[in-house]
Protein backbone atom coordinates (compact mmCIF):
# COMPACT_ATOMS: atom_id res chain seq x y z
CA UNK A 1 0.00 0.00 0.00
CA UNK A 2 1.49 3.32 -1.05
CA UNK A 3 1.16 6.20 1.38
CA UNK A 4 1.02 9.71 -0.02
CA UNK A 5 3.06 12.46 1.57
CA UNK A 6 1.17 15.44 2.95
CA UNK A 7 1.61 18.55 0.89
CA UNK A 8 0.62 22.15 0.99
CA UNK A 9 -1.05 23.61 -2.05
CA UNK A 10 -1.04 27.33 -2.46
CA UNK A 11 -3.16 29.00 -5.03
CA UNK A 12 -1.05 31.40 -7.07
CA UNK A 13 -2.37 34.90 -7.27
CA UNK A 14 -2.50 36.51 -10.68
CA UNK A 15 0.16 38.89 -11.92
CA UNK A 16 -0.46 42.53 -11.18
CA UNK A 17 -2.20 41.72 -7.90
CA UNK A 18 -1.13 43.93 -5.01
CA UNK A 19 -0.33 41.91 -1.91
CA UNK A 20 -1.31 43.21 1.50
CA UNK A 21 1.61 44.21 3.72
CA UNK A 22 3.45 41.16 5.04
CA UNK A 23 1.62 38.68 2.82
CA UNK A 24 3.77 35.65 2.08
CA UNK A 25 2.96 33.14 -0.63
CA UNK A 26 3.75 29.52 0.29
CA UNK A 27 5.75 27.63 -2.32
CA UNK A 28 9.19 26.77 -3.64
CA UNK A 29 11.43 29.62 -4.77
CA UNK A 30 14.65 28.87 -6.63
CA UNK A 31 17.66 30.82 -7.88
CA UNK A 32 20.17 28.42 -9.42
CA UNK A 33 21.42 26.06 -6.71
CA UNK A 34 19.73 28.05 -3.92
CA UNK A 35 16.19 27.17 -2.89
CA UNK A 36 13.72 28.58 -0.38
CA UNK A 37 10.55 26.83 0.72
CA UNK A 38 7.84 28.79 2.53
CA UNK A 39 5.18 26.68 4.20
CA UNK A 40 2.20 27.51 6.35
CA UNK A 41 -0.12 25.51 8.57
CA UNK A 42 -2.72 27.61 10.35
CA UNK A 43 -0.88 30.56 11.90
CA UNK A 44 2.50 28.79 11.84
CA UNK A 45 4.90 29.83 9.06
CA UNK A 46 8.19 28.06 8.34
CA UNK A 47 11.21 28.72 6.14
CA UNK A 48 13.56 26.14 4.68
CA UNK A 49 16.57 27.44 2.78
CA UNK A 50 19.03 25.18 0.98
CA UNK A 51 22.34 26.01 -0.69
CA UNK A 52 25.81 24.54 -1.05
CA UNK A 53 26.34 25.63 2.59
CA UNK A 54 23.60 23.37 3.96
CA UNK A 55 19.91 23.51 4.85
CA UNK A 56 18.31 25.69 7.51
CA UNK A 57 14.74 25.15 8.68
CA UNK A 58 13.24 27.72 11.02
CA UNK A 59 10.08 29.38 12.21
CA UNK A 60 9.16 32.62 10.46
CA UNK A 61 8.43 35.26 13.09
CA UNK A 62 5.34 36.33 11.19
CA UNK A 63 3.96 39.79 11.97
CA UNK A 64 0.84 40.65 9.96
CA UNK A 65 1.53 44.40 9.75
CA UNK A 66 5.25 44.16 8.86
CA UNK A 67 6.61 44.78 5.35
CA UNK A 68 9.35 42.19 5.89
CA UNK A 69 9.39 38.97 7.91
CA UNK A 70 12.22 37.76 10.13
CA UNK A 71 13.43 34.20 10.58
CA UNK A 72 13.95 32.73 14.05
CA UNK A 73 17.63 32.37 14.90
CA UNK A 74 18.70 35.23 12.64
CA UNK A 75 16.57 38.01 14.11
CA UNK A 76 18.80 38.66 17.14
CA UNK A 77 22.27 38.15 15.59
CA UNK A 78 23.79 41.49 14.47
CA UNK A 79 25.49 39.70 11.54
CA UNK A 80 22.28 38.22 10.16
CA UNK A 81 19.37 40.34 11.38
CA UNK A 82 19.28 42.08 8.00
CA UNK A 83 18.34 38.76 6.37
CA UNK A 84 14.60 39.16 6.02
CA UNK A 85 11.91 37.79 3.72
CA UNK A 86 10.01 40.19 1.51
CA UNK A 87 7.29 39.02 -0.88
CA UNK A 88 7.73 41.56 -3.69
CA UNK A 89 5.05 40.12 -5.98
CA UNK A 90 2.90 36.98 -5.80
CA UNK A 91 5.66 35.16 -7.73
CA UNK A 92 8.89 36.72 -6.39
CA UNK A 93 10.50 36.58 -2.97
CA UNK A 94 13.48 38.70 -1.91
CA UNK A 95 15.97 37.34 0.62
CA UNK A 96 19.59 38.22 1.29
CA UNK A 97 19.85 40.58 -1.68
CA UNK A 98 18.60 37.91 -4.10
CA UNK A 99 15.20 37.79 -5.79
CA UNK A 100 13.87 34.26 -6.06
CA UNK A 101 11.12 33.35 -8.55
CA UNK A 102 8.33 31.02 -7.49
CA UNK A 103 9.01 27.69 -9.22
CA UNK A 104 6.41 25.41 -7.62
CA UNK A 105 3.30 25.98 -5.57
CA UNK A 106 3.16 22.47 -4.09
CA UNK A 107 5.32 22.06 -1.02
CA UNK A 108 6.13 18.57 0.30
CA UNK A 109 5.74 18.66 4.08
CA UNK A 110 8.24 16.15 5.46
CA UNK A 111 11.14 15.92 7.92
CA UNK A 112 12.30 19.17 9.48
CA UNK A 113 9.62 21.20 7.73
CA UNK A 114 6.96 18.95 9.29
CA UNK A 115 8.58 19.36 12.72
CA UNK A 116 8.75 23.14 12.29
CA UNK A 117 5.07 23.41 11.33
CA UNK A 118 4.06 21.14 14.23
CA UNK A 119 6.21 22.85 16.86
CA UNK A 120 4.58 24.91 19.60
CA UNK A 121 7.90 26.76 20.15
CA UNK A 122 10.15 28.55 17.67
CA UNK A 123 11.99 25.91 15.64
CA UNK A 124 15.54 26.06 14.28
CA UNK A 125 17.69 23.36 12.71
CA UNK A 126 20.74 23.58 10.46
CA UNK A 127 22.06 20.59 8.53
CA UNK A 128 25.48 20.99 6.90
CA UNK A 129 25.96 19.68 3.34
Amino acid sequence: MMRSLPSLLCLSAGLGVTLPAAALVPGVYRDGPRQIILARRGNQWCYQGSSRNGTRTATILYRPAAKVQRIYGWHDDPNTQGLVLEQRTPTTLAFGGITYPLTADRVPITGDLQQCLSSSKPFLRFLPP
